[in-house]
Formats: C-alpha cells, sequence, structure tokens
C-alpha cells in the first residue's frame, strides 16, 4: 500500500499539532478574582438640637445655629386666600447639603401671649429639599387679625422673632 506525499505531510503536522496543543494544557491553573462591591453611605442633613435664638432686629436676617439657615422675615399681611394674617418669610441654606423639606417643624405665633392656630389656606411652606446655599420664600398664614400681629411672638426654626411684625 502506497501513501501519497501530501497524505503522510498531512498526518505528520496534524499530529505535530496535536502534541502542540497538549503540551499548552498543562495543569490546572486558576487564578481566583475577589470582586467585593462598596458602597457608600451618602451623608445626610443632620440638625443640631440648640437651644432657641432671640432675634435681636426682627427686620435683619437671622442665622439658625441647628439648622444652619438664615432666617428673614420680608413682611406680613392679610390672608387674600381666607382669614387671617400672613407672615413671608426667606429661608437660605448655608450648608453643604439640601435641607429636608421635613427638617424643621411648623412655625408658631403667639399673639398678646396666646398661641395662634396656623391656616392652610394661604400657607407655602418648603415643598421640596432647599439645596446647598439655596434660597426661596415661604409663607405661613394664622387665624389672626393683622391688627394684633404688634405684640406678636413668631418662631421658626431656632429663631424667635418678637415684636411689632407689622412693622416690617
Amino acid at each position: 500500500m502506497r501513501i501519497s506525499r501530501s497524505r503522510l505531510v498531512v498526518g505528520a503536522l496534524v499530529g505535530v499539532a496535536t502534541l502542540t496543543l497538549s503540551a499548552c494544557g498543562g495543569d490546572d491553573v486558576s487564578t481566583t478574582v475577589s470582586v467585593t462591591p462598596t458602597t457608600s453611605t451618602p451623608v445626610q442633613f443632620q440638625p443640631k438640637q440648640v437651644a432657641p435664638v432671640k432675634v435681636d432686629h426682627i427686620n435683619a436676617p437671622e442665622t439658625d445655629p441647628g439648622l444652619n439657615v438664615k432666617w428673614e422675615i420680608l413682611g406680613t399681611s392679610a390672608n387674600s386666600q381666607g382669614a387671617g394674617s400672613v407672615i413671608y418669610v426667606k429661608v437660605t441654606n448655608l450648608n453643604d447639603l439640601a435641607v429636608p423639606k421635613d427638617a424643621f417643624p411648623a412655625p408658631t405665633l403667639r399673639v398678646n401671649g396666646a398661641d395662634m392656630p396656623q391656616v392652610d389656606a394661604g400657607t407655602v411652606a418648603l415643598d421640596l429639599p432647599l439645596g446647598a446655599g439655596a434660597s426661596t420664600n415661604l409663607q405661613y398664614a394664622f387665624n389672626t387679625s393683622y391688627g394684633t400681629l404688634y405684640d406678636a411672638t413668631f418662631q421658626i426654626g431656632n429663631a424667635i422673632f418678637e415684636g411689632n411684625l407689622n412693622s416690617i
């Protein structure tokens, strides 16, 4: 039986290739790569517990040391959307983080020593987080006549504004 030269060459090449590939296989060496996911907890706004601060000048901005915001009463008026009066307040966030909408309780108003209830109609409270460095205007309506605000105590956050709120 005669084998053609080309078949002999092809057979030899297949044999060499098989030996070469089997030599590359070696032992089962496996490399283990460990991946550990890392998550960072986002820093959140944390108010400080401080005693309320009585404002020296009711018509000047006041920094709230607990919330690190600046409060400024812009004025007062009769409530055009319902009963009572409205107190207009500008708040500026001095933090590097947003102040959540629920960071401070609803403000309070005392007139002639009596607590005045807040009125929904005419109140525009903080409804979204206040971004770092941002300012916004708020308005709070209370069930008291505009004329009675001459002897009032208004507390928002940790700031207490006391005196004639009609004169602002």
